[in-house]
Parts: structure tokens; sequence; C-alpha cells
């Protein structure tokens, strides 16, 4: 429990009207402050017993706040002067031990601890002040040189005294580390808590607005471009396979008029040749004829020269009527092979004359086909090559314009690394600052094990002063009743 100034000051008075003689020897005597320090004071703990309230104060409030120069709670030194003093580390009473042990172990013997180990352990007789200085004002229960032991007090009090710097020391760097342990935790509240200043781009939106427009039309043209060379390409590539079919069918045709022409030849020969039969057949008839007709007019001359004499004989046959007859047979055998030999012919010929036309007339379709479609190809080469130009056209002005948004978007990205950077920063320091506080909260428990294992050791120096103090006569029995009012003030 913290002590309270104003209890120090009720429990002040009471002693300064129970014991009001070693008030100007506690305070005005500077060989007690020399002795101790600035511990619990001499003279002040000198008659009256317990001590004068005033002694008690003066001697161990000043001695709390300058031997120790703090408690450890953080209360005030001159809250042990009013209280018990011995009240360990119960809220700021830490003050207490300054100067030794702190309180006193037996009421009306005041003062006690402050001198080295445990304060006169008697009433009306204080201890006298510190080891080794002045005596008590009244004569204490014991002279300043009557202890026995002494050597081991002032021990057990350099140790106390060494004890209690340390905790001062440590107290200081516990006070220096939880301001900064706050200060960590309000800027890591603050940091928190503050929202990340982020970047205005309207502006850059609006100027790349009609750009991404520009390169959206441009993507779409050149979708519509590429579609459209796509298909004259598959149109190119139709009239290909066509030409490529229709010049297999002229090939088709030259060869069967270069067949057909071969055929004619062959015909031709033949009725040459059988022209040639007819004329050789025409001078064979004539020279039969001239045979003949030489023939019967020397028949005709031997049968007028010769004596006609009637002799019954058969008659001969007519040589001429044969000879016509034989004429008009093969007459009408070269009439009529001449009537089937050019009826023959005439179709022949009508017949390769119309596969001649219809050749033609495929051979002039094929071409002016082949012609249309040569130009058509040539119109498309054009079309294309137009296109072409314009797709190179387009693609260096979606080129140049990806650059620069490339550039735009490193530009970001830099931005971007630098805010990334100064965030990592942020966050290796909230680290570095975690690990701090980290490591002040083991300092902070190793400290707080330390004061605990110092509690325990006064408590059981408490106990052992306690022990002794039970030794004593009929005015311990006073002290303690005292005692245990300054308690009750306290409490």
């Amino acid at each position: 429990m913290p002590l309270r100034r104003k209890q120090s000051s009720s429990v002040s008075s009471y002693l300064i009207n129970g014991r009001g003689t070693g008030v100007g020897r506690g305070l005005t005597d500077p060989r007690m402050f020399g002795s101790l320090g600035g511990g619990f004071g001499g003279g002040g703990f000198g008659g009256g017993g317990f001590g004068s309230g005033s002694g008690f104060v003066g001697g161990s409030g000043g001695g709390v706040a300058g031997g120790y120069g703090g408690t450890f709670g953080g209360g005030g030194g001159g809250g042990v002067a009013g209280g018990y003093g011995g009240t360990f580390g119960s809220g700021g009473g830490g003050g207490g031990v300054a100067g030794g042990y702190g309180g006193t172990f037996g009421g009306g013997g005041g003062g006690g601890v402050a001198g080295g180990y445990g304060g006169t352990f008697g009433g009306g007789g204080g201890y006298g002040g510190s080891f080794g200085v002045g005596g008590g004002a009244d004569g204490g229960f014991f002279s300043s040189s009557s202890i026995s032991g002494v050597p081991f007090m002032l021990n057990e009090k350099q140790q106390m005294q060494s004890l209690n710097d340390r905790l001062a020391t440590y107290l200081d760097k516990v006070r220096t580390l939880e301001a900064t342990n706050k200060d960590l935790e309000n800027k890591l509240k603050d940091f928190r808590t503050s929202k990340v200043v982020s970047r205005d781009f309207t502006l850059y939106q609006e100027q790349l607005k009609p750009l991404r427009d520009q390169i959206i039309a441009a993507i779409i043209e050149n979708s519509r471009l590429a579609l459209k060379i796509g298909n004259a390409q598959l149109a190119a590539d139709d009239f290909r396979k066509k030409y490529e079919t229709e010049y297999i069918i002229r090939q088709t045709v030259e060869a069967d008029i270069l067949n057909l022409k071969s055929l004619k030849e062959e015909y031709d020969s033949h009725q040459t040749s059988n022209n040639q039969e007819v004329e050789a057949l025409k001078k064979e008839i004539e020279e039969m004829t001239k045979q003949h007709g030489q023939s019967v007019s020397i028949l005709k001359q031997e049968m007028s020269g010769t004596v006609s004499v009637d002799v019954t004989t058969t008659e001969s046959p007519d040589l001429k009527q044969i000879l016509d007859d034989l004429r008009a047979e093969y007459e009408d055998i070269v009439r009529r092979n001449k009537k089937d030999l050019e009826m023959w012919f005439n179709r022949q010929v009508e017949t390769k004359q119309a596969a001649a036309i219809q050749e033609t007339d495929v051979s002039e379709s094929s071409k002016i086909e082949v012609t249309e479609l040569r130009h058509q190809n040539q119109s498309l080469q054009t079309e294309m090559d137009t296109l072409l130009v314009s797709k190179g056209t387009l693609e260096d002005n979606l080129a140049a314009v990806n650059d620069r948004y490339q550039m735009e978007l490193h530009r970001y990205a830099a931005l971007v690394g630098t805010m990334e950077g100064e965030l990592m920063s942020i966050r290796n320091s909230i680290t570095s600052q975690s690990e701090d506080y980290r490591n002040l909260l083991n300092i902070k428990e190793k400290l707080e094990k330390e004061i605990a294992m110092y509690r325990q050791l006064l408590e059981g120096v408490e106990l052992g002063a306690g022990g002794a103090s039970s030794a004593i006569s009929g005015s311990v029995t006073q002290t303690t009743v005292v005692t245990k009012e300054v308690k009750t003030e306290v409490k």
C-alpha cells in the first residue's frame, strides 16, 4: 500500500506529542548526519523512548530521501518517516530502507535501523543515534558502543547501502526504460492509427485516358485489318487453287487437242493413201480400157482381113458387155468407197471441229478466267501491300505508345519501390523497437526478481530483528504499542 504524506504528518504529530526531547539533537547535531550519510539521523531517536516524532521524521525522512533517493515504488522517502519505516515495499515505503533496514523493530525504540541494524529495542532510552556517533539524550537502553556484533551490523549496513545504490540505479534505469517504452508505444499507436498518405493520380489518369482510348482504338483497328488480311489471304488461296485447277484442265485440253491433231494427221494420211489408191485404180481402169480397145481393134482388123466362113459355133461372150459390167461394178464400188470415205471423213472432221470448237471455248473461258484471276490477284496484292504498310505504321505507333507507357510504368514502379523501401524501414524500425521493448521487459523481469530477492533478504533480517526484540524488557511492550499505532495510521 502506498504511503501517504498526510498520514506521515499525523504520525509525526503524534510522536512529537509523545516524545519531544530528541528533536533538536536529531535535526541539529551534524555528527548524526555525518555518521549515517543522510541516514536516519542520530539523536533523533534518543530521548523519550521511540524517539521524537520530529526526530524520526527529520532523521529518517531526510535519510530516506537523501540516502536512497527514492522508494521502491516511486513514493516519497519522507513517507517512511511518518510511517513504520519497515513497511518495506508497501506502496512507496521502501524509504524505510534508507540508511539501513528501515523502521523500528519494536515500537518505542525509534530510529532503529538507521544506525546499522536494529533500533533501540526499548522504550524510553533510545538507541541513541547511529552506531559509533552520539548517544541518546536520556541514556538509552544500550550505549552507543554497548551492543555486541557491531562489526557485523556495520557490514550489514554497507551491504544494505550497496544494495540501495544498485536498486536506485536499477530503478532509474527502469524509469528511463519505461519512459522509452511509453514513447515507443505512443509512436506505434500513432503509426497504427495514422493513415498511409496515398498519392493522387487523378491528373495522370485524366492524361492517360485519351491515350488509353487511342491504344484501344488502334488495337481494334489492327484486329480489323488483321481480319481483312486473313480474309484476303484465304480468298487468294481459293483463287490460287482455282487457278491451279483450271491450269491443269487447260493442260489436259491442250493434250487432247494435240492428240486430235495427231489423229487428224493420221486421217489425212489415210485419206491421201485412199486418194492415191483411187487414182491408181482409175489409171488401171483407163489402162485396161485402153488395152481392151486395142484388143478389140486388133480383133476387128483380123476379122476383116480373113475369109468369112460360116461355121456353126457357139456364141462367144460379149467382152464389151463384160468389160462394161466390170467397169460399172468397179465404178459402183469406187463410188461407194468414196462416199463412205467422204462420209467418214466428214464425220471425223465435224467431230474434231466440234471438239476443237469446244476446246477453244473452254480455253478462251479459261484464259478469260485466268486473266480475271490475275487481275484480282494483282488488286489483292496491292491492297495487301497497302494494308501491310498501314499495319507497319500502326505497329510503330503502338510500339511508341508502349515505350512511353513502359517508361511511365518504370517510373511508377520506382516510386512504389521507394515507398516500399520506406515502409520496410519503418517495419524494421518497429521490429527493432519491439525487440528493444522485449529486452526491456526481460530486464524489468530480472529487476523485479532481484527486488523480490532483496525483499526476501530484508524480510529475513526483519524476522531476525523481531526475534531479538522479544528478549527486551517491558519497555518493548510500550514500543510495540506505539508501533502498532503507527501501522494503523499508515494503513
